[in-house]
């Protein structure tokens, strides 16, 4: 089967994708396209019948260049619209040394040997300054110390000059942001808000969207830290896996959880593991076990289990809400395959019903929207498409 060239068209210059999530993001039916991306913003693709626009400047995403590592959804501030959580390399690096200024890497394979030389730098007035020791970049560079062979030299030089020959031709690629954050969906654009401090020690590699206490508001997950810095840098190792709790406003809350990992901490998952309507979790880290913790203290919430066509069984794509007696709905949640980082949550939902839901609302990928009225104590239901 050959790829389609006119469906691949707007993905032709992605750069370094290192996490995707499929959801409805413009409220249409149709599952469009979020992508983590590196030296670059978090991407999104409009889905219109199954063809792809390019939205990130139009949705104001464009502004927030980063290395982005994961990326999932979730309705933080409930009002109905899926937003976006992004994990990316926070604030506790040896960059930081160089901020709030931009970060650029320049590269090139001037030489033609096939191997790329790389730069890093930061902007100081007008000019772009290599982030890197001297010794380091001696060794990409192994005419460097006879240019420029005293270190004093170096302090002064612009990455044209430690560069050399050949910098003109050299490419670039830009980051100005680096905190991992949310961005609210706003209908026509994003805003992005940067999760609180203890997110910001370390880089975060997995998101994951849950409410991890029953009551009634997204919280968030994410794992930690990065132990392959160079060898004269110490690692990003502040991280411990952290537990956002929502404040139901687009806005969390570090909170003490039991959680307490000191590894290098990857995909994370979330499931109902023990089936008792609490969400547990599920961490993997890099030379070290996997972790699980059971959800021990959570408000008992509403298994929710969807039965979808053949082609798609367990409902992948649908959103769901619950609807209270008094009309309110609480956030919206969204059946994902994959997202966040190299991992996938649980296809089973647990919605929480701190005010006695009366009405489960679904809609299923393509659009057509379905209400299941629920038992006062209810706590497991099962949705196939031609209920009513």
């Amino acid at each position: 089967m050959r790829p389609s060239a006119a469906h691949s068209r707007p993905f032709a210059s992605l750069g370094l994708v290192s996490g995707a999530a499929f959801a409805d993001l413009d409220g249409d039916g149709d599952a469009d396209l979020a992508l983590a991306v590196e030296w670059g913003p978090i991407r999104v693709f409009r889905n219109d019948g199954g063809s792809f626009a390019d939205v990130t400047t139009a949705w104001g995403l464009a502004d927030y260049p980063g290395w982005w590592t994961s990326v999932t959804v979730g309705d933080f501030d409930g009002d109905g619209r899926l937003d976006l959580a992004a994990g990316n390399w926070g604030r506790n690096s040896l960059y930081e040394l160089n901020r709030p200024g931009p970060l650029r890497l320049f590269y090139n394979d001037t030489n033609r040997d096939g191997v790329v030389e790389i730069i890093e730098a930061w902007k100081h007035l007008d000019q772009w300054l290599p982030v890197r020791p001297r010794p380091w970049l001696a060794r990409g560079f192994p005419d460097l110390s006879r240019r420029i062979p005293t270190h004093e030299a170096y302090g002064r030089a612009s990455v044209a000059d430690v560069w050399g020959a050949g910098f003109s031709s050299t490419d670039t690629v830009e980051a100005t942001f680096l905190d991992s954050a949310v961005f609210l969906n706003r209908g026509t654009n994003f805003l992005a808000v940067p999760l609180p401090r203890e997110a910001q020690w370390a880089p975060v590699f997995a998101v994951n969207t849950g409410d991890f206490d029953g009551d009634g508001h997204e919280d968030l997950f994410v794992s930690q830290n990065f132990f392959g810095s160079g060898f004269d840098l110490t690692r990003d190792d502040s991280g411990r896996g952290a537990w956002l709790r929502g404040n139901g406003d687009g806005t969390f809350t570090a909170v003490a959880s039991g959680i307490l990992l000191r590894g290098e901490q990857r995909g994370a998952a979330l499931a109902d593991f023990n089936h008792d309507g609490r969400l547990d979790l599920a961490v993997a880290q890099n030379n070290g076990p996997t972790k699980l913790y059971a959800n021990i203290r959570a408000r008992p919430g509403l298994r929710v289990i969807l039965s979808g066509p053949p082609g798609n069984p367990e409902g992948v794509g649908a959103q769901m809400r619950l609807r209270s007696a008094d009309g309110r709905f609480g956030p919206a949640r969204a059946v994902l395959a994959g997202s966040g980082y190299w991992s996938q949550d649980s296809a089973v939902q647990v919605l929480a019903r701190p005010g006695r839901a009366e009405v489960l609302w679904v809609r299923w990928p393509g659009g057509r929207e379905q209400t299941v009225f629920l038992h006062p104590d209810q706590t497991e239901v099962r949705v196939t498409p031609h209920e009513s």
